[in-house]
């Protein structure tokens, strides 16, 4: 693809020109705009694929593509779940309101599944914006289960979509997981989960009292949706 062509340049128009493919109608073109764009994920790519992310949100919320074009919408779909994760990448906070309205849709869509939903939790997570607690508050309740780890004890824990925002919501605050019962096994510090349903709903709940308790940390600023669909569904 001549895309791969664009010299690699951070902070310039290959920028521009490769976030800009990643809409092109031939996928295998915009599949290595994608991974050009990964290898740069400067403050150039993330803004213009913060675009496209809020254009293909809104485009497939809006119904642009019926039921005989719905592999096209799964792959716009993905598409922007990649895209997501190079703004993220970036550092882009300024991003932040535009992945909300992506997780929102797609989170409670068919096109993400749990896995992919869960990544986009730990972005908003990583990114750090209080912006995002309102929507990671709305995956608390999100008990599909991702993966587990047993201790060395040999108690096995297990860690859903919901425990996932929990964490990102946790990073946001700077609050440790322990506080909230979370377990994490010394051989993998970077797991933490449950090890039964009743200390979940537990740790949860009080992580919902803590927030409530707490509001002030939050910015006083209300949110708006960014998304507008860019076309009318016929």
């Amino acid at each position: 693809a001549a895309v791969l062509q664009i010299p690699l340049e951070p902070n310039t128009g290959a920028g521009v020109l490769i976030a800009a493919k990643v809409n092109d109608e031939d996928e295998d073109v915009a599949t290595a705009a994608l991974e050009g764009a990964a290898k740069l994920h400067d403050a150039v790519v993330a803004r213009n694929l913060t675009r496209y992310i809020s254009d293909a949100t809104a485009t497939v919320a809006a119904g642009f593509y019926g039921p005989e074009q719905q592999d096209i919408a799964r792959t716009v779909a993905l598409f922007a779940w990649e895209s997501i994760k190079i703004v993220a990448d970036a550092g882009a906070r300024e991003s932040v309101p535009v992945l909300i309205d992506a997780l929102r849709f797609f989170g409670r869509s068919r096109y993400w599944d749990r896995h992919q939903r869960a990544e986009v939790l730990r972005v908003l997570g990583k990114l750090g914006d209080q912006r995002a607690a309102a929507v990671l508050l709305d995956f608390l309740n999100d008990g599909s289960p991702l993966r587990w780890k047993t201790t060395e004890k040999g108690q096995r824990l297990h860690h859903t979509v919901g425990d996932a925002a929990l964490l990102s919501l946790l990073r946001l605050y700077n609050l440790q997981p322990e506080t909230f019962g979370m377990l994490i096994p010394t051989s993998d510090k970077g797991f933490a989960g449950y090890a039964d349903d009743q200390s979940r709903r537990e740790g949860h709940r009080a992580f919902r009292i803590w927030h409530q308790q707490h509001r002030e940390r939050q910015p006083t600023r209300a949110y708006l949706p960014t998304s507008r669909p860019t076309r009318e569904k016929d």
